[in-house]
């Protein structure tokens, strides 16, 4: 999981990778978080894994070669629309991008005649996109995108699993 991102606005909440984490804990995976070093206040959303085995807070632990090597071997990357998610997908691995609409289009979904077979974009479209992140919705220049925030975990949680063909949301009914 990559909950980071060089603009804080930008980011998925990490209280929602902290639920996929435990989603992914619950079905057997090992969780690898991965971040730059002044990421590691979101620790406090992964507290309550802070003793499982199977769970790794890589935050600020890793170089370029090491992040390489973690995303080259994963069974799957969930991350938010940042560098990370491109070295993902350029190395083969199934790669889930939580993305905004900033720059919609720009750079990211990747256009569908050329984006590859392990990536899926996942977004909650609105009116306002392509606003080049001079969002007129927020209440407050430190709160989150509202684009980015209102992605649910379950559409996260559907991505993934049709890369990791398997059932990780409940059916309805």
């Amino acid at each position: 999981l990559n909950p980071g991102s060089n603009v804080n606005n930008r980011r998925w909440p990490v209280t929602s990778y902290a639920d996929l984490a435990a989603t992914f804990l619950g079905r057997g995976y090992r969780i690898a978080v991965v971040g730059k070093s002044d990421e590691q206040a979101w620790e406090r959303a992964f507290d309550a894994m802070a003793g499982d085995p199977s769970f790794f807070d890589l935050t600020g632990r890793t170089k370029v070669p090491q992040l390489l090597d973690l995303l080259n071997h994963a069974a799957l990357v969930v991350t938010n629309d940042t560098g990370p998610a491109h070295l993902s997908i350029g190395l083969d691995t199934p790669t889930v991008v939580i993305v905004g609409g900033g720059h919609f289009g720009c750079f990211v979904p990747y256009p569908p005649e050329v984006a590859p077979d392990n990536a899926r974009f996942v977004y909650h479209k609105m009116d306002c996109y392509h606003c080049f992140w001079l969002c007129h919705k927020r209440t407050g220049k430190s709160d989150p995108f509202p684009c980015v925030a209102e992605v649910t975990t379950a559409q996260v949680k559907a991505a993934c699993a049709e890369l990791l063909s398997e059932k990780l949301v409940p059916t309805a009914g």
